[in-house]
């Protein structure tokens, strides 16, 4: 299984999982001692509202290239779903 989490407006140095002192994010730690924690991520916006649709849309700067959904369905992840109040369309 594949699950993407994306976090909106959450500093990563407030993140326990990620080295803050305070217990703050019990759950997420949780899930990132089963997962693989990607630490240095970079988003092609600084706007979540286009950042989002981005990842969530295409891979490519050209029209018409594969989409996330698109990638994962060629890679053996034939079902697949977004949830969230961004969304590409």
């Amino acid at each position: 299984s594949l699950i993407l989490v994306t976090l909106d407006a959450l500093s990563a140095r407030h993140c326990s999982f990620l080295g803050y002192q305070r217990e703050t994010t019990p759950q997420l730690s949780g899930l990132a001692e089963q997962s693989v924690l990607l630490e240095r991520m970079h988003a092609n916006f600084n706007v979540t509202g286009l950042a989002l649709p981005a990842l969530n849309g295409y891979l490519s700067s050209v029209p018409g290239g594969p989409t996330l959904a698109e990638s994962l369905a060629a890679g053996g992840y034939p079902h697949r779903a977004f949830f969230g109040i961004w969304h590409p369309d």
